[in-house]
């Protein structure tokens, strides 16, 4: 059995700490990671919901029984097709930072900054993780869960993404590096969490040689 995407919930200790590691400590600082928490949290559930593996895993599965398993990786499907763009998420990133509180005139500019390494976050995630080989196949379609395998986005690779969004919302300052690299950590943390919780659903229509339709996340 599968459990939900990460929630806000268990992201936002993971925030606190980060900000609170990269110095940053003022009086917003607290909002701030929860709100982060909160668009994070509702990104990977639009995420699970709407991430497809692509048809054409490879597979043995000769007939008549149509039984074995699939041999090769799959690759997954990136947004918009599948999962959520940063100009989709950038509503629910304005209102998560309305909902505690930071209702200053820069609100609009983080929430664009903040929707675009998620996205951006999500759309490597897409690139970089694939199906593990293995799943059985019975009468035709995969009768068992698969599991993500492959490297999540780390904080490494986010930051630059992180900062050029802040800065090209005109988020500057002298804290805006050290703000990136918070915010890339926590992305990255929560990409982590979102493999280790999410398992592709059995039922993948299968011919004797790869999966003939599409997968999708539980």
């Amino acid at each position: 059995m599968s459990v939900p995407a990460p929630t806000a919930a268990q992201i936002e200790g993971v925030a606190q700490g980060e900000l609170r590691s990269a110095g940053l400590e003022g009086q917003h600082a607290p909002a701030l990671a929860a709100a982060f928490a909160e668009l994070l949290g509702q990104a990977l559930t639009i995420f699970v919901s709407s991430a497809v593996v692509l048809p054409g895993v490879p597979a043995s599965a000769p007939p008549p029984a149509l039984a074995g398993s699939t041999t090769g990786p799959g690759r997954m499907l990136a947004p918009p097709g599948g999962g959520p763009t940063d100009s989709l998420l950038e509503a629910p990133a304005e209102a998560a930072l309305a909902s505690r509180g930071l209702n200053g005139e820069r609100r609009q500019s983080l929430a664009k900054a903040l929707a675009k390494l998620v996205g951006q976050a999500l759309m490597m995630f897409t690139a970089q993780m694939q199906v593990a080989p293995g799943i059985a196949i019975a009468g035709g379609v995969t009768s068992a869960p698969g599991m993500l395998i492959g490297a999540p986005p780390n904080k490494g690779a986010l930051e630059p993404i992180a900062f050029a969004a802040l800065a090209a919302n005109k988020i500057r300052g002298e804290v805006t590096r050290d703000l990136a690299g918070a915010l890339a950590a926590v992305t990255a943390a929560a990409l982590t969490m979102l493999q280790g919780t999410t398992i592709v659903a059995p039922g993948i229509p299968c011919t004797p040689a790869a999966t003939a339709g599409p997968g999708r996340l539980l």
